[in-house]
């Protein structure tokens, strides 16, 4: 398996069949995915392997044994750095990253940390925060909804529960956003050093604070991590460190893409027939609505497979060991299976199941969280900022191919 490892930008003479290494694709992915769909749905391209982007391919081969997934070793360039392997164990260690049976363990311990901190139970806290964010953005007459609102409030709320000092919030996020970036096609040495640097901190100030709550246990999910047990399996330190980062990366990253797209698209004048059926039909239409942020600006478009044995797919031969891309930003605009995939429609007819939160055995841990937390700001701003009015409509995109997002959204009242 392998990666480029090209310094600052694509290769020339990149396959025109990788929608990835296309200069228009951070801006305009989706143009990008039609056009290499139609003309092959499951193409090879040198240097990344197979890219699935059709839905039925990316939903299949994510439930499917015959695929697994993908060690950082196989598919990270290393540099020739020393500590590379810190980072990688990271990464490895992630329950979205493991394989049988050391998934089952860590996701059934996950579990049950996770029973420690109920998700209702932080619908008060969630509630509470979204008005005091609001509280803010009334007073200056406006502000950047990225910046003031959707980055701050999975943060918040992740930080709870975790049980983390107001500290070690920006430390945490700048940590898991240098781990995050090294999980992408196209990394630099600069990128991977970062990355070793903030896994060998995190470790370390990781260990202390897990130590503390073995001494002293609170009702926080780091404590519930430390003392999870099932069937006499428990999660090392170094499990710990690595899932609390996970825990951070996928609950505040991601769902602050998916809520600053979200409100981009409710709140663009080419959706004021949705961002009306919304209001009008709250709170029956809440659910509907959020489930089509999902699909049309769920901010994971990619995630990373390896064939486990040697199958066929498309008339095609896979052999065991190859790289296997699953573009969830194309399967979910799949026009094979959603009637006008790029209209935004919070009225749209159930014909399938998005895959904004992945397929299978790694279906999100944190799916009714992000839910929450995406439905609860659409319900707040729409009660609270009624004379919401975009800036622009256009936003510079930020993050990368895993948390694809605005990288802010200035409005006004």
């Amino acid at each position: 398996m392998t990666a480029s490892t090209v310094e600052g930008g694509i290769e020339d003479g990149v396959d025109p069949l990788n929608p990835f290494a296309a200069p228009a694709f951070t801006r305009r992915p989706h143009p990008e995915y039609d056009r290499v769909r139609a003309l092959d749905p499951l193409p090879h391209c040198a240097g990344v392997g197979w890219i699935a982007l059709a839905y039925e391919d990316c939903r299949d081969l994510l439930k499917s044994d015959l695929t697994r997934q993908a060690d950082p070793a196989e598919w990270q360039p290393d540099y020739g750095l020393p500590g590379i392997e810190e980072l990688q164990q990271t990464i490895r260690e992630w329950i979205g990253m493991s394989n049988e049976p050391e998934h089952k363990r860590r996701r059934a311990l996950a579990d049950r940390a996770f029973k420690r901190t109920s998700v209702h139970g932080l619908r008060q806290i969630i509630d509470s925060y979204v008005d005091q964010l609001i509280d803010g953005i009334q007073a200056d007459g406006g502000g950047d909804l990225v910046a003031d609102l959707a980055y701050q409030l999975p943060m918040y709320v992740i930080c709870e529960m975790l049980g983390m000092p107001e500290s070690d919030r920006d430390l945490l996020h700048d940590w898991t956003h240098d781990i995050s970036v090294t999980y992408s096609p196209i990394v630099t040495r600069e990128q991977i050093q970062a990355g070793i640097t903030a896994a060998q901190q995190m470790q370390a100030h990781f260990r202390e604070l897990i130590a503390a709550r073995r001494a002293d246990p609170r009702e926080d999910l780091l404590t519930g991590f430390a003392f999870a047990e099932e069937n006499g399996h428990t999660l090392t330190e170094h499990e710990i460190a690595s899932n609390a980062v996970l825990v951070f990366l996928a609950g505040h990253q991601t769902t602050a893409s998916a809520i600053g797209g979200g409100l981009l698209q409710l709140f663009s004048e080419r959706n004021a027939a949705q961002l009306a059926a919304v209001r009008a039909g709250r709170p029956k239409i809440l659910p509907a609505a959020v489930e089509e942020i999902m699909r049309y600006s769920g901010s994971v478009h990619a995630v990373w497979r390896v064939a486990d044995a040697d199958f066929s797919r498309r008339d095609k031969q896979i052999r065991r060991d190859d790289t296997i891309v699953v573009a969830l930003g194309s399967a979910n605009r799949d026009p094979g299976v959603f009637d006008a995939p790029h209209v935004f429609d919070v009225t749209r007819p159930v014909t399938a199941p998005h895959l904004g939160f992945g397929w299978g055995a790694h279906f999100c841990l944190g799916a009714h969280l992000g839910r929450l937390e995406i439905g609860t700001v659409v319900d707040r701003v729409l009660d609270r900022l009624p004379t919401l009015r975009l800036l622009t409509e256009d936003p510079e995109p930020g993050g990368q191919i895993h948390h694809h997002g605005p990288k802010s959204l200035p409005a006004t009242l």
